[in-house]
């Protein structure tokens, strides 16, 4: 017997769709950053190696 699927709200549905792209955004301003003070970390490494 197959099971009965749930109905999903279209609202809440879009809902998340929203804080997905929000995270996605974050996500890439976040690596941005990381990316920008790459060159500033691997400069230190340098410096306390020696």
């Amino acid at each position: 017997r197959p099971r009965k699927r749930v109905a999903v709200n279209p609202n809440t549905r879009i809902a998340q769709i929203e804080s997905i792209k929000a995270a996605v955004e974050e996500s890439k301003r976040m690596k941005a950053v990381r990316a920008a003070k790459k060159p500033l970390w691997d400069a230190q490494k340098v410096a306390a190696a020696k």
